[in-house]
């Protein structure tokens, strides 16, 4: 089983093995809701610029935009 940082930079690289691993994992959902994170944080960094509002907004956005993209998922 691959480390957290060895998913991240599989997934980055697009390898279907890493994948394959992921999806037979059925506690990979924590690791998913890490990256997740990580990315509406860098969203919302991106967005200061725009206000406090703005920041905020960006990191619930992405946050619920994932839940409601990996519940409609079969």
């Amino acid at each position: 089983m691959a480390s957290f940082v060895e998913r991240v930079v599989g997934a980055a690289r697009l390898d279907a093995k890493i994948y394959e691993d992921i999806e037979a994992d059925p506690t990979a959902m924590g690791q998913a809701m890490a990256v997740v994170a990580a990315s509406a944080l860098a969203a919302g960094v991106g967005s200061i610029g725009n206000g406090a509002t703005g920041a905020v907004a960006a990191v619930v956005g992405a946050v619920v935009g994932w839940f409601l993209w990996a519940s409609a998922a079969p």
